[in-house]
């Protein structure tokens, strides 16, 4: 006789406890912790009297993953959203733009790349114009 097995779905906080608990410990998780790729995204918004904003954004170039929100805080309109971001095919390329109004900081953007044996990255920094 077959063993009665429950499925259930997992909801965001249960796979965020889940995600961290691999990112805390990727010696006891290792094949678990290579194709979680974990992205710090910040931002600041208008309307705070700041004069320079600044913002990263996230794009998926090629394939398709799952974006979990592992935290999010916002301090006198500085955003820091931290996310976990799990490839759901191979290959997955993703876009990080980063760019600031501010005339002295640089603007760049960083290609992920997850070719099936771990995440890969590359930072073009961009002129101003």
């Amino acid at each position: 006789m077959k063993p009665e097995t429950q499925t259930r779905e997992l909801g965001e906080e249960e796979i965020a406890r889940l995600i961290n608990e691999v990112l805390q410990e990727p010696e006891k998780y290792e094949e678990e912790a290579r194709l979680i790729l974990k992205l710090v995204l910040n931002s600041r918004r208008s309307g705070c009297g700041y004069i320079y904003l600044y913002r990263e954004d996230m794009e998926v170039l090629e394939g398709s993953v799952d974006t979990i929100t592992l935290s999010k805080s916002e301090y006198n309109c500085d955003v820091e959203e931290e996310v976990a971001i799990v490839p759901k095919t191979v290959p997955v390329v993703l876009k990080i733009t980063y760019l600031d109004t501010n005339p002295e900081v640089g603007d760049y953007i960083q290609y992920y790349v997850f070719d099936g044996k771990g995440w890969r990255s590359v930072k073009v920094i961009l002129p101003k114009e």
